[in-house]
């Protein structure tokens, strides 16, 4: 989503605009006189010739990448408003005296323990010396199995609750692959830089984590790791074999996992996920679990018991003391993002209470920045962008009319989500401490886990918005047949309710229609108007051909693109 605006307002969007009409601008636009600024236009490049460098010659010439961001655009503008933004309400929330659960009191209280870095040098690695004292004493696989199921850990196979794709008004428990520190198998596996780089720099990380922890062997321990991460990422699937619907619904009882993927010990783990009473599950990407369950199976227990060491202390570092954030930040940031510095300490600690209280931000944010009238307006332009959609879809003479019918129906089901949610999610019973970082994000952990399981015992949340509302963010949700516009973004130079309808259309209205288009691309194809893919794994065989489609997309047009 974030390149379709790379040259904003440069997209000319013809509607057909029909009886609507938008209403006037009630107040002055927050960019020039209607919503574009014209001071930085080009006097010497033609529009015709580079329209970019036309409308941006001004920019271009002046704008510089923020200390600690690796770029600046469009995005970036907006991630650094919002953040002033967050950072105000923050700050409102540590000046006032919360009732006890309140979102002021959650936020305040998880700011003065981030943000404490004396109380932090002083504690080290105190508050998880616990779980590393567990690992320490675990030899048993079976056990070592369950400390995988920690939920803050990065085990080989993570699980949650996911749409059951053949009845998408319910969850499944789902089962996927993990255990990586860098983000794909392309960087432990591509024989090129940077990733021949990353590798050496990830080693150099591994080593001096566990010198820092104490432990004398730390070179041999980083190796071990390094390779099981190599052995791990052999095993995981691919981008494009990720992108195949299909193949990544397939569904097994209990019983037919353990025996589809035998060596690794299921009944332990599913028990400490507390998913040993699910009836099914949703097996991700099968052959990658299957072969993790044999790669478990043949490796020592010591090597996996330094491979969880490791991945304890890096999931905690940047709650730690100031040599465990900084080097977090050079590998996981510097190296691998090319961010070239830090943030200032106060900022760091904006972002940690805004990803840890995501939805406590965000009511407080929609409540000033954004309402009622501008939550109106938006919803009027996917009206025109679904009216628009509509009109195209019709006329196109190369749609056999099964097809077009499908497709129109599932376009009339899109459900949208603006803004902020409907309902709000209730964290008032997390205890929430001044002084234990570290005791808030388990606690908070807790917390989810315990509303994940409640998701396995109900119908499926139309409620739930896929994203806090202050995240820059837009996407389409296949699973759900939806389309999502957090407040975030729908802020200038995005969206301006006071600027011209036209600045509008250019810009926030080329996100909405991207997202729509969602619902007809390679995935989306493979689901109804309901997000039903009741192909799922029974389909499996036939994954890569064309007759795997849903039936609603025929084969007289299955490999035509709906954008086309």
């Amino acid at each position: 989503m974030k390149h379709v605006l790379r040259i904003l307002f440069a997209l000319t969007l013809t509607f057909c605009m029909g009886p609507w009409a938008l209403a006037a601008p009630a107040a002055q636009a927050a960019i020039g006189q209607w919503g574009v600024d014209t001071t930085g236009l080009s006097t010497t490049v033609r529009p015709g010739d580079d329209f970019y460098r036309y409308v941006n010659a001004g920019w271009l010439t002046t704008a510089t990448a923020p200390p600690g961001l690796p770029a600046i655009d469009s995005f970036v503008e907006v991630y650094l408003s919002t953040e002033q933004r967050v950072a105000g309400i923050v700050a409102q929330a540590r000046e006032t005296t919360g009732a006890p659960g309140s979102p002021e009191q959650l936020i305040g209280d998880f700011h003065r323990s981030h943000a404490n870095r004396a109380r932090r040098d002083a504690l080290g690695i105190t508050p998880i010396a616990s779980t590393l004292s567990i690992i320490a004493g675990t030899t048993d696989k079976r056990e070592l199995a369950r400390i995988m199921a920690y939920p803050w850990i990065d085990g080989f196979f993570p699980a949650g609750p996911m749409t059951d794709a053949a009845v998408p008004t319910r969850q499944i428990a789902a089962l996927g692959v993990g255990g990586l520190t860098m983000p794909s198998r392309d960087y432990y596996l591509t024989e090129a830089e940077p990733y021949i780089g990353h590798r050496k720099a990830l080693l150099d990380y591994i080593a001096a984590s566990f010198r820092r922890a104490g432990f004398a062997d730390a070179d041999a321990r980083a190796s071990k790791v390094l390779a099981l991460e190599t052995a791990i990422a052999r095993r995981h699937w691919t981008v494009a074999q990720r992108r195949d619907v299909v193949r990544m619904n397939r569904v097994m009882t209990p019983g037919e996992l353990k025996k589809y993927a035998p060596g690794f010990p299921w009944d332990t783990y599913l028990a400490e996920l507390q998913y040993n009473k699910q009836p099914k599950f949703k097996v991700t990407t099968d052959t990658a679990v299957r072969d993790l369950a044999r790669l478990f199976a043949a490796t020592p227990a010591a090597d996996l018991q330094t491979f969880l060491v490791f991945k304890t202390l890096d999931a905690w570092a940047d709650s730690l003391s100031e040599p465990w954030v900084q080097a977090h930040f050079d590998f996981h940031s510097k190296r691998l993002q090319d961010t070239p510095q830090r943030r200032p300490a106060e900022l760091e600690s904006i972002m940690a209470v805004g990803s840890a209280l995501g939805e406590e931000i965000g009511r407080i944010y929609v409540a000033r920045y954004f309402g009622a009238a501008e939550r109106a307006q938006v919803e009027e332009m996917v009206t025109y962008l679904r009216t628009t959609y509509r009109d195209r879809i019709s006329k196109l003479d190369w749609m056999d009319a099964p097809t077009r019918a499908a497709a129109l129906d599932k376009l009339d089901k899109v459900t949208r989500y603006i803004g902020y949610p409907e309902r709000w999610h209730d964290r008032s019973n997390v205890r929430i401490a001044a002084d234990d970082l570290v005791g808030n994000y388990r606690r908070l952990f807790d917390w989810m886990r315990a509303d994940d399981l409640q998701k396995l015992n109900e119908p499926t949340r139309k409620w739930e918005f896929p994203y806090s509302p202050q995240e820059i963010n837009a996407g389409y949700t296949p699973s759900a047949n939806s389309i999502t516009f957090p407040a975030g973004i729908l802020q200038p130079p995005f969206f301006d309710p006071n600027a011209d309808a036209a600045v509008n259309f250019g810009s926030i209205a080329a996100v909405i229609g991207h997202e729509f288009g969602h619902g007809f691309d390679d995935q989306g194809s493979r689901s109804d108007g309901e997000a039903s893919c009741a192909n799922g794994g029974r389909r499996r065989r036939a994954a890569n051909s064309r007759s795997a489609r849903r039936a609603w997309w025929s084969s007289s047009t299955g490999t035509r693109c709906f954008l086309a």
